[in-house]
């Protein structure tokens, strides 16, 4: 019964996942038809929080940056951001004695 009542509810968020996730590629891909750049940018920004909060995550957006800037550039995007966000240092690494 719970992994009946779990599957109910995956169907169920990815239904209203989807909505979000179809809004926020049409952003990107306008962004990117009007400045490439920033939107490269914020592609890098993006995955940088993602490699420093474990509730951000760049997979669902993945597939809709590979379609608009190509797999090799979007690649090197996600990756070049997960290493920034890797080597930033945040805020509580000070407090916990972090270094």
């Amino acid at each position: 019964m719970a992994v009946l009542a779990a599957l109910l509810a995956l169907v169920l968020f990815a239904e209203q996942a989807r909505e979000p996730m179809l809004e926020l590629a049409g952003v990107i891909q306008r962004v990117e038809a009007a400045h490439p750049l920033t939107a490269m940018l914020l592609v890098v920004l993006f995955a940088a929080v993602s490699a420093m909060l474990a509730f951000v995550s760049t997979a669902a957006i993945a597939p809709f940056l590979a379609t608009t800037f190509g797999t090799p550039v979007a690649g090197l995007l996600l990756w070049s951001g997960w290493l920034l966000g890797a080597c930033w240092p945040t805020p509580s690494a000070g407090r916990w004695g972090v270094r």
